[in-house]
């Protein structure tokens, strides 16, 4: 089986998986879907499960804005790369659908194998940004990176999860929402003892 083919169904097993979610979509379909044997599914990825997590991989990576690197070198830095990234991802109907009915039905986490599981480089899995930040003493180390992670997560991207889409509403549109989740997240996570730079030159008299 060709590569192209192999990403053929991956591109259809996403799109339904984005429809049904995992228990709603069967190999059966995906197969009739595409116009193949189920066990031509089957010999590339071992199960309905392996093929769900290679989905995700696959949605993930094929977004263009992945490719662009999240900076490390400041905390401002990080959280607009990251914040840039999430609203660009989660923006797309398609991709917010399957990771929705993936969180929904806990497919991620299956079981605690699943959950120690990362995809390598995924840009989305923000505690391991957070972790790397915290050694450097760029984000503040007395939270857990996980619960730093949430909240970034929800502070960045429930405005695109959810239905209303409240940055379109707002006339000043996205960047004006990135400013405002940039504002409140810093203070947050910056080390107590790390002040904000005051650019402004002072004055002598």
């Amino acid at each position: 089986m060709t590569q192209d083919s192999k990403d053929l169904i991956l591109q259809t097993a996403y799109k339904l998986f984005s429809q049904y979610g995992f228990s709603g979509t069967s190999i059966k379909m995906i197969a009739k879907e595409i116009g193949i044997t189920t066990g031509l599914i089957f010999h590339h990825f071992g199960s309905k499960k392996e093929l769900h997590d290679s989905a995700a991989q696959f949605a993930t990576f094929a977004q263009p804005t992945t490719q662009n690197a999240v900076r490390e070198d400041s905390l401002e830095h990080f959280l607009e790369d990251i914040i840039t990234l999430r609203l660009h991802l989660y923006n797309d109907r398609e991709f917010r659908r399957f990771f929705q009915w993936r969180s929904l039905e806990n497919v991620e986490n299956a079981n605690k194998q699943d959950h120690q599981k990362d995809f390598q480089g995924n840009p989305l899995q923000i505690p391991s940004y957070i972790q790397r930040l915290q050694e450097i003493g760029l984000i503040r180390q007395d939270i857990e990176a996980a619960i730093l992670s949430t909240l970034i997560f929800t502070n960045s991207c429930y405005a695109v999860l959810d239905y209303a889409d409240y940055y379109q509403i707002s006339p000043k549109g996205i960047g004006h929402f990135k400013k405002l989740a940039l504002e409140a997240l810093l203070p947050v996570l910056r080390p107590s003892q790390q002040k904000p730079v005051n650019h402004r030159k002072k004055v002598t008299r």
